[in-house]
């Protein structure tokens, strides 16, 4: 582990109906005080600082089984993947149809806007919605505390010293050199997180299953 690093981090949700996945980086800012694999260190503080958030949007008829922290340049470490069980989402279903998402989109203020990230979370309650659009209540209350959450730097649990800060990758940046990887020059530190209204739909959710799901 060590301060600049960049990691992913990847979210698994699994339902009846299909699957999802939910993505972002991080920066390593202060190194941690544990001495552990730094990608379990990371998915563990990933899920204390964020996890009751992220299943305050999501369904009771999803599941949230997993969560997959992969250090991305320094030295190389075993991805680590922590297995979460039976957790599932705290709001009353029925969801919509697994091809529909929530779009949380990732602003930075490093690169042109158009390599602003975005994050496509499981589909709402079909009772937050209302022909396509998020509901005031939905999207004032956890929508809103999920973007507050995501956007600031993640600390290690525990009170240890260890900060994360959330950000971007430019592709662009990342594959400038043919056979080499730029991602520290390609990561911009968020600055923002916005909620768009109307409900997404992402087509390949209905078949691409990853085997989490219990």
């Amino acid at each position: 582990m060590a301060a600049d690093d960049i990691y992913s981090v990847k979210c698994y949700f699994e339902a009846p109906s299909g699957s999802a996945t939910a993505s972002i980086y991080y920066q390593q800012t202060i190194d941690t005080t544990a001495v552990d694999n730094s990608n379990l260190l990371l998915a563990n503080a990933f899920e204390s600082f964020l996890g009751s958030e992220i299943r305050n949007i999501v369904c009771n008829d999803w599941w949230f089984p997993a969560i997959v922290a992969r250090k991305k340049d320094g030295n190389p470490q075993a991805a680590y993947r922590l297995d979460r069980a039976v957790q599932v989402g705290n709001i009353l279903g029925p969801s919509l149809p697994a091809n529909n998402a929530l779009l949380f989109n990732l602003e930075q203020g490093l690169f042109p806007s158009r390599r602003n990230g975005k994050i496509y979370w499981p589909p709402p309650a079909e009772a937050d919605q209302n022909n396509g659009v998020i509901s005031n209540i939905f999207q004032n209350g956890p929508v809103r505390d999920l973007a507050i959450k995501l956007v600031q730097v993640l600390p290690e649990e525990s009170g240890g010293a260890g900060r994360w800060q959330p950000g971007v990758i430019s592709q662009l940046v990342l594959n400038a050199t043919p056979g080499f990887k730029d991602w520290a020059g390609a990561f911009a530190p968020l600055n923002g997180v916005g909620v768009q209204a109307i409900i997404a739909t992402q087509r390949r959710r209905q078949t691409k299953v990853h085997g989490f799901a219990l």
